[in-house]
């Protein structure tokens, strides 16, 4: 029925933003890159990874830049509905529930 296309339709819009965090994991070796710490000489204290060299490697395994995938965090709503408001619907769920409480 129309309905029941209707709910499908709907579930299938159902998308949370997810955001990369500026954090990455090593596929190869399991390294955590820490955006906070950085890793050493090489990327200093809150460089993101996205901004690290294409040159830049694993400390731990030599794995290049590609072999990482992104860290994410859910961003609470809807992912069509993060463009509207003002701003702060792009926030995680603990962003959104420090500003009301």
């Amino acid at each position: 029925t129309e309905k029941e296309k209707e709910i499908a339709r709907l579930r299938a819009a159902e998308v949370f933003m997810r955001k990369e965090n500026g954090d990455a994991s090593c596929t190869v070796c399991g390294y955590k890159y820490k955006m906070a710490t950085g890793a050493g000489m090489t990327a200093p204290p809150s460089t993101p990874f996205d901004l690290l060299g294409d040159s830049w490697t694993c400390p731990q395994c030599k794995s290049p830049k590609a072999f990482f995938t992104p860290d994410t965090i859910e961003i609470a709503g809807f992912e069509d509905n993060q463009s509207y408001g003002f701003g702060t619907n792009t926030w995680t769920e603990s962003q959104k529930s420090n500003a009301i409480f």
